[in-house]
């Protein structure tokens, strides 16, 4: 998981949340025999403007907010409410709660929320501060970090076996740049920077920072 900045609301949003906010919440007033359900459904999914999409893969490079994961063409990105709007469903529309996730991590997290230590935020809270690696592993520096990584399982399998690849590619370049002059150093570190913004991003800057 690694900080992004947070890009200009879209549109959509702009010109129609506070609508699509009063519409919801007005339906959910209802009494449960009275309210509309399928409107619910239809007025929450609102958010889901192809221009939303476009903005939140621009924001996270099409990356997973917190795994990091590539989001395949073949596997349908998620917008991922970090509150989450069944338990806020005035958040439901808020561009500050919107974020870019794989279908993993959006299922793993489903709707869990926890008040007291709230998951983190990739946009507003210094991801460094609450979260280290141990070689492959993701580890809580926070008792929000914890919740982080409990939410979104961010020590799975896959992942584990993903980093740890990345993990022997990047200290093999390091290596390997130790032994050369400073001249031939560029291309090799121009390498590993690039990788800083692809998939699983943070370990290699990790390992950029704190290899000796």
């Amino acid at each position: 998981m690694k900080n992004v900045t947070r890009k200009n609301k879209p549109t959509s949003l702009e010109n129609n949340s506070s609508r699509w906010k009063r519409e919801l919440l007005t339906e959910l007033a209802k009494p449960q025999g009275a309210r509309d359900n399928k409107k619910v459904t239809n007025i929450g999914r609102r958010y889901a403007q192809d221009d939303v999409r476009e903005i939140l893969n621009q924001m996270y490079n099409g990356l997973c907010c917190y795994c990091e994961s590539r989001i395949s063409p073949a596997s349908f990105e998620h917008i991922e409410h970090r509150a989450p709007k069944s338990k806020f469903p005035e958040l439901t529309f808020e561009w500050n709660n919107l974020h870019l996730s794989c279908s993993v991590c959006n299922i793993k997290k489903l709707n869990k929320w926890d008040s007291k230590n709230e998951i983190l935020d990739s946009v507003d809270d210094e991801i460094n501060g609450h979260l280290q690696y141990l070689g492959p592993h993701i580890d809580n520096l926070t008792e929000r970090g914890y919740t982080t990584i409990q939410h979104a399982n961010l020590n799975r399998d896959e992942l584990l076996d993903a980093r740890t690849e990345i993990l022997a590619e990047v200290i093999k370049v390091l290596d390997e740049i130790k032994g050369l002059p400073n001249t031939r150093k560029a291309k090799h570190e121009s390498e590993l920077n690039k990788m800083v913004n692809e998939q699983y991003g943070s370990i290699v800057q990790h390992l950029m920072d704190n290899y000796n």
